[in-house]
């Protein structure tokens, strides 16, 4: 079964890094097609070789430079 999409359903979105006040983190860059994305960050410090206990935070945002959050978070606890 193949479901169809508009043409204009495609919205991209963009991901802020947050670690916590301890790192600074930036993205270097990134890009996506219509079924992938992947995006490139710097932190610093750099993190230790045992991350554990280190929380990632990704928040979309509808457009680049933190303008219009969506409230969406990806978080990964290491």
């Amino acid at each position: 079964m193949t479901t169809e999409l508009p043409a204009n359903s495609h919205s991209h979105s963009f991901f802020e890094l947050f670690i916590g006040e301890k790192y600074d983190s930036r993205m270097t860059n990134g890009g996506s097609s219509t079924e992938q994305a992947s995006y490139n960050y710097v932190i610093s410090p750099p993190l230790s070789d045992d991350p554990s206990g280190v929380t990632l935070e990704f928040r979309k945002y509808g457009k680049p430079f933190k303008n219009n959050e969506t409230g969406d978070q990806i978080v990964f606890r290491l």
